[in-house]
């Protein structure tokens, strides 16, 4: 039978709690991943399953997985930094993971969103909003690309973020909303239509469901847009 999400929840919640350093943790992790993985393979194989439900129970081990190397980067940076007050950061996945798509070896298109109206973190090195999400989401991009004893968690890529490479890695509500609107390409509008809210902060993960609606739903001129579109 196919996993479900709960089962993938907890077995990640004990991976986590009962390793006893970030090295074991992903060891289990990578192992969680093959074992679920071949799950889904062996059911796929032997009863009627539609690509769709395959596709599905992928997306959920890999938000599973991803979920967990969010608590295990919180974990790792507290002892120095601390927490931040107020929301944490929010993953937003693209393409076929924020389709729910993914595939046995898909890699996964996130991008990270934060909300700037908070004070410092309490550690006993501070750091500024900005600053404390970008060690977050580099510290987590290194667990879910290490290479283990059995092998790697995914491929990242976060070049879909607001001007992608020569981008910040994480990017404000504001600073995300106002790109959107004023200076996404037509190509990233349409890579907009499959962005969805997939680790996190709940709370920022809704902001950037309004702001989507917001951005999708603006008016324009079909002439162009087919045009840009052909492009």
């Amino acid at each position: 039978h196919l996993p479900t999400r709960d089962e993938m929840d907890a077995t990640v919640g004990r991976v986590l709690d009962s390793s006893p350093d970030t090295e074991t943790a992903l060891q289990g992790l990578n192992h969680a991943k093959l074992a679920f993985r071949l799950r889904v393979a062996v059911a796929e194989l032997e009863t009627r399953l539609s690509p769709r439900q395959v596709q599905q129970t992928l997306t959920d081990l890999a938000e599973s997985l991803t979920a967990g190397c969010l608590r295990l980067s919180y974990r790792e940076i507290r002892p120095r930094h601390g927490i931040l007050p107020g929301a944490g950061i929010g993953l937003i996945g693209y393409g076929t993971l924020g389709a729910a798509e993914l595939g046995y070896s898909s890699d996964l298109d996130i991008i990270f969103l934060y909300d700037p109206d908070c004070g410092e973190s309490d550690g006993p090195r501070p750091l500024a909003p900005e600053r404390f999400h970008t060690v977050l989401a580099r510290r987590m991009l290194g667990l879910l690309t290490a290479t283990t004893a059995s092998g790697r968690l995914y491929e990242v890529d976060t070049r879909l973020r607001p001007n992608g490479r020569s981008g910040l890695l994480v990017s404000s509500l504001e600073s995300f909303e106002r790109y959107q609107l004023n200076e996404a390409w037509t190509w990233e509008l349409q890579a907009l239509t499959r962005g969805r809210p997939t680790a996190g902060d709940a709370t920022i993960g809704a902001t950037f469901i309004d702001i989507r609606r917001k951005v999708l739903r603006q008016k324009r001129d079909p002439r162009v847009l087919r045009e840009q579109v052909r492009e």
